[in-house]
């Protein structure tokens, strides 16, 4: 596996106490780069035929805020505690704005729903932003309920509040033995998408 050596590095300021710091992730997409994109870039609920991926922006929140980050997940993609407290891990991780140098993207998938074939299926509210490779680990970031991407089917692409915190949750609740599971059940953080959003 080879570690690309081009981080990009970008500086933070600190209101509080004046202080700058470099939130540096070391990039390296390799799902978006190696097989074939959606040709279709318009972000609207339709049939996708081959390909994996369909680029997809986001949906920028009207209010966003910071309810909880796993800082063990943080240091296993190499962020410090300065910069998951920033106001532009917020803006990453809320959908607000994309990362410097990625292009954000829902994968296209197929299978079985309740014993039935269902068809095209793929990503309906997720979002994924970017890979990062730290100490020769990979992993993927991404957003859940970020807004709609070309396989939402019916839906909006977005989540309630309740069943992303209860999910975040149950992914905290299982960390001790994640080890024997997949590390990408656990997320990083969630966030409240809406002021709007009831429980």
């Amino acid at each position: 596996m080879k570690i690309s050596k081009d981080y990009y590095k970008f500086t933070i300021s600190n209101f509080a106490d004046n202080k700058h710091f470099i939130m540096k992730l070391n990039l390296n997409d390799t799902f978006n780069k190696q097989l074939q994109s959606d040709t279709d870039t318009s972000n609207t609920r339709r049939q996708v035929f081959g390909a994996c991926f369909s680029y997809v922006t986001p949906r920028v929140p009207s209010n966003p805020k910071l309810l909880h980050v796993a800082d063990e997940v943080a240091n296993l993609i190499g962020l410090s505690k300065e910069a998951v407290t920033s106001a532009k891990f917020l803006d990453i991780v809320s959908g607000g704005k994309v990362y410097p140098e990625t292009q954000p993207y829902a994968m296209a998938y197929a299978g079985h729903q309740f014993g039935n074939w269902a068809g095209q299926l793929g990503d309906g509210r997720a979002i994924n932003l970017f890979e990062v490779l730290h100490k020769n680990q990979r992993w993927a970031l991404q957003l859940k309920g970020a807004g709609e991407t070309p396989y939402s089917r019916n839906a909006d692409g977005l989540a309630v509040l309740r069943s992303s915190i209860r999910e975040h949750l149950c992914s905290e609740a299982m960390f001790p033995i994640y080890q024997l599971l997949t590390p990408s059940i656990r997320p990083s953080s969630r966030h409240q998408q809406s002021v709007n959003l009831s429980f």
